[in-house]
């Protein structure tokens, strides 16, 4: 995924990144550069919460519609537009904020 201009130009370090499960896209492993394996799907009708195991940390939560066919242990791709990314610093200050950046 490509840094955001200002982000990149920041005096601070990134540490974190952080996107809404609304603005992250399950697609198919191979289509994205973030792979994962699903762990969980909890049906809430008008939408799905997919749990995505990723290497190296926390699951991913990605909001998807409502009775959205993923399966547990089925690996996915996780599709992020990085003008939905949140950047921000060791110390929790925003660097970059969606598409202000």
């Amino acid at each position: 995924m490509t840094v955001p201009d200002r982000a990149a130009s920041s005096a601070k370090s990134i540490s974190e990144l952080g996107v809404r499960p609304g603005n992250i896209v399950l697609t198919e492993p191979w289509d994205e550069t973030l792979n994962g394996t699903v762990v969980l799907t909890e049906q809430l009708g008008s939408e799905t919460l997919v749990y995505v195991d990723v290497a190296g940390g926390e699951p991913i939560v990605v909001k998807a519609r409502g009775g959205a066919a993923w399966k547990a242990r089925q690996q996915v791709g996780l599709g992020i537009d990085p003008a939905f990314c949140h950047l921000f610093a060791a110390d929790g200050a925003a660097i970059a904020n969606g598409a202000s950046h």
